[in-house]
């Protein structure tokens, strides 16, 4: 898959929404429930918010957005390995960076995950990653397929109603994703955010 970080859509769709009350407001809905409070949900989490870059980072988001990883989960992933399955290292730690500049840097750091065999924790953060892009209009469905297809097929068929449920719980384009032999997408609602959809119109004119 090509790099995307020169592709003016992929880096022009970035602080448009302002208000991030309904995103905090759902990310507190969700693990107040006790069953959504696992290791794999706390790094699909903050794959989510690292890469929901729609949303202004202000105050009201540094104040109000409960991220659950630090108070759930302390001390249980070593920091470089975390690092390491972002950035595409191996299980030394080596990143060959001129070989990853290569390529798109989701599709680099999901493959490398799979050839090293990363836990489930790792797919989780690379879901709440590409939906996060997804959510922000800055890659489009066809695009998210192709990196949905890139994890383990072991990974998908274990955990597809956990992927399911946590796609749609934080959808953000009024989708409704159904995970089987293949991915399913219908449009069932309308857009939680007028804003992303307007600016998607101006950028396909």
């Amino acid at each position: 898959m090509e790099p995307i970080f020169d592709d003016i859509r992929f880096n022009s769709n970035k602080k448009i929404i302002t208000d991030s009350s309904v995103f905090c407001d759902a990310t507190s809905c969700f693990f107040a429930q006790p069953k959504n409070r696992t290791l794999e949900n706390a790094y699909y989490h903050f794959g989510l918010v690292f890469d929901s870059l729609h949303f202004e980072q202000n105050e009201k988001w540094r104040s109000d957005l409960y991220t659950p990883i630090k108070d759930l989960f302390p001390n249980v992933i070593d920091p470089e390995l975390l690092l390491a399955a972002q950035m595409g290292k191996d299980d030394e730690y080596y990143y060959d960076e001129d070989e990853a500049d290569k390529y798109d840097p989701y599709y680099w750091r999901i493959i490398k995950a799979k050839e090293f065999k990363r836990e489930d924790w790792a797919f989780f953060m690379f879901l709440g990653n590409i939906q996060g892009i997804l959510n922000g209009r800055r890659i489009t469905l066809e695009r998210f397929n192709q990196y949905l297809d890139l994890f383990p097929t072991v990974f998908l068929e274990k955990n597809k109603s956990r992927l399911q449920y946590n796609l749609n719980f934080f959808d953000e384009l009024g989708y409704f994703f159904k995970i089987g032999d293949a991915l399913e997408v219908v449009q069932s609602s309308n857009p939680v955010y007028p804003e992303i959809n307007a600016w998607s119109d101006e950028m396909n004119h």
